[in-house]
């Protein structure tokens, strides 16, 4: 990725933290696959959070930070 563009990274890490998407928990029929949606969607968030760190702000590491918790 260009550095030197941090638009397009930060676009990058919204467009993975939206995922799955709304329309899909819409379609949700059972609180087993409304439980599924909402992991999915955590999983996703701190993906972005490590595209943030990995392309957008160098040395800091979330994945350190969560398992030192």
């Amino acid at each position: 990725m260009n550095p030197k563009n941090p638009e397009i990274g930060e676009q990058i890490a919204q467009r993975i933290a939206s995922l799955p998407s709304d329309d899909l928990l819409k379609q949700a029929q059972t609180p087993a696959q409304i439980e599924e949606w909402y992991n999915a969607r955590k999983i996703q968030l701190l993906l972005a959070e490590c595209w943030r760190a990995k392309w957008l702000i160098k040395n800091y590491y979330p994945i350190e930070e969560v398992l030192y918790l």
